[in-house]
């Protein structure tokens, strides 16, 4: 804004000193256009507020002396962030004793996704997306737990994503199971970049994906991955799965239809 209050006053001299001379006429100024001013982003409804109330530091005009009035108010709104924090949840449970045959219980623990292990399912499944959704490997994960006061060592987070992976399988398979029951799927692939150490380069896998009909019992999306193409992927995924199934004109489909399965 500040460029171009001195540009236009420039033009403006400009202008001004050549219609000063004789002979000449005054350049007309291009039409400037409209400028559209969007406005601030509204912020959605569904963040929670924080209200800081800003106290008048006097109740009296500062100009006459007189008794100030509340007659309405001025709200500005700033969007804030929390870095995420840990906590630590304590499961208290009380010791009972039978006075006549000396027998002491307690409650049962709840059941743990990892037994006797530190981290709640919570945690576990924090780790696990921020390594395979966000791509966040485990020494920058590591460095991020030592800056909020926790240490928690990159061998120690990798034992948590192995024994996590057990539970990810069984919801894989249920998912899987769930996608089945549907008499309508739809199917499609698309490559991954999958990196081969041993070669240095990047090597070219597949995602294969299959999506359940929008008003299916259960609707749902799976992904199964695979280092290539060939339809037997896909012929081993459906098994022998049995309805419609909707694809591209890819030819590894191809074997399905041939035996009348889809």
């Amino acid at each position: 804004a500040a460029m171009e209050s001195i540009l236009e006053t420039v033009l403006e001299d400009s202008a001004a000193v050549t219609a000063s001379r004789p002979g000449t006429e005054a350049p007309v100024a291009p039409a400037r256009p409209s400028r559209r001013h969007p406005g601030r982003m509204q912020l959605p409804d569904t963040l929670p507020r924080v209200e800081v109330h800003h106290d008048p530091l006097a109740c009296t005009c500062g100009q006459c002396g007189g008794l100030l009035e509340t007659v309405g108010e001025e709200i500005s709104e700033k969007l804030d962030y929390i870095p995420g924090h840990f906590q630590v949840i304590r499961h208290i449970r009380p010791k009972l004793v039978c006075r006549p045959c000396g027998t002491i219980e307690s409650p049962a623990l709840p059941a743990q996704v990892i037994d006797k292990g530190l981290p709640t399912a919570r945690l576990v499944a924090h780790v696990m997306t921020a390594k395979h959704v966000d791509h966040l490997p485990l020494y920058r994960q590591e460095t991020q737990y030592l800056r909020a006061g926790v240490p928690i060592s990159r061998a120690t987070l990798c034992s948590w994503l192995g024994q996590g992976e057990y539970w990810i399988s069984m919801l894989a398979e249920a998912c899987k199971m769930a996608l089945l029951e549907g008499a309508i799927l739809h199917a499609d692939e698309t490559p991954l970049p999958v990196l081969n150490p041993g070669s240095g380069k990047t090597d070219k896998a597949y995602l294969w994906v299959y999506r359940s009909q929008e008003d299916a019992p259960h609707p749902i999306v799976v992904f199964d991955y695979a280092p290539d193409r060939k339809g037997i992927h896909a012929q081993h995924f459906l098994g022998d799965w049995k309805g419609i199934l909707q694809t591209d004109d890819y030819g590894g489909y191809d074997a399905l239809y041939r035996k009348e399965q889809v």
